[in-house]
């Protein structure tokens, strides 16, 4: 899918599956183990298949040998994704969308009772990560929308993956042409290129919404595994912040009617008849990188309040807190 979200067999130890899902842990523990679980199934499958082949990778196949084993493939892959898969799906998502934790009568101790639905509550709860830009409710819709994301990154099974997905959104009676049925990445992006660390002096680009230490604000090196300098983060922080509160400022203003640029100060309305609104158009924006001019300026500060917050860094939030942007 991504960097952040990538799956494979270890070439070391073949039956250990190597993979790292971080929209897994933007959906509750309850569902969270399970989603890797499936994941987990689907890539040995998909493994079991070609390991024959791949062992085999100096011999030259003939054309028609390729179009057998892809079709052989496509067999496989529909065998396991719809007599083995589907039905478990089916029923996980079911159990999601009518499991509620309650409180069970007839406890003796109160402490205890409520010490198991604190436990069990929690399990059921969403987490909440600074970076995080959707809000999320309905655990059975998350857990189809994810599984179905990542089903669907094999280009084999896409009409496959269509129809389990029709299934699985009329099982918890949700539209599958809705806008709350498409998929969207749960967390925004927001780089820092060229960070530095301070104890081994390597050089990457820091993404502080996905990368490691993200649910937190403790950011590691990737390399030496130390914490990068939260000072140098808040100080690059900052730099962006006012760098993109001026670039608002300066931005030019367009008609909503013609899109020529307002040439007058002075001017009200355009010559069209047209009222002029901001160049950086939020509304038509869909990026989450918030490194573009063309993304929320609004979105920025929100975030990045959060993560002073989370973080402790005094002078980034109070710099956040003098800002008022108006529409």
């Amino acid at each position: 899918m991504d960097a952040h979200n990538y799956g494979g067999v270890s070439e070391s130890q073949p039956m250990k599956i190597a993979s790292d899902w971080r929209i897994a842990e933007y959906l509750p523990r309850a569902a969270e183990n399970m989603l890797l679980q499936y994941i987990a199934e689907f890539i040995f499958v998909i493994h079991k298949f070609w390991k024959p082949y791949m062992e085999k990778s100096n011999d030259i196949l003939s054309e028609p040998e390729i179009i057998k084993i892809k079709n052989r493939e496509t067999i496989t892959f529909n065998t396991f994704l719809n007599e083995v898969l589907t039905p478990k799906l089916l029923q996980k998502v079911y159990d999601l969308s009518r499991k509620k934790p309650l409180l069970e009568e007839g406890e003796e101790d109160g402490e205890v009772q409520a010490r198991q639905y604190i436990q069990e509550r929690e399990k059921w709860e969403f987490p909440s990560y600074p970076g995080q830009c959707t809000a999320m409710t309905n655990i059975a819709l998350e857990y189809t929308k994810y599984i179905c994301e990542v089903l669907n990154l094999e280009p084999d099974l896409q009409e496959d993956v269509i129809k389990i997905r029709r299934q699985l959104l009329k099982l918890i009676r949700v539209n599958e042409y809705s806008d709350e049925s498409k998929f969207s990445y749960p967390s925004l992006t927001l780089v820092l290129p060229d960070m530095i660390c301070e104890f081994c002096n390597s050089l990457r680009d820091l993404d502080i919404c996905q990368d490691e230490g993200f649910k937190t604000c403790d950011w590691v090196c990737s390399n030496c595994r130390h914490l990068y300098s939260k000072q140098e983060v808040e100080n690059r922080l900052i730099n962006i912040l006012e760098k993109r509160i001026v670039a608002f400022q300066l931005q030019d203003l367009k008609c909503t009617k013609c899109f020529l640029i307002k040439n007058s100060n002075l001017l009200r309305h355009c010559s069209c008849t047209g009222t002029f609104e901001n160049s950086m158009n939020k509304s038509k924006s869909t990026s989450k990188n918030l490194l573009k001019l063309e993304t929320d300026i609004k979105l920025l500060i929100s975030l990045l309040e959060r993560v002073s917050e989370a973080s402790k860094m005094e002078n980034l939030l109070a710099f956040v807190r003098t800002i008022s942007i108006k529409s």
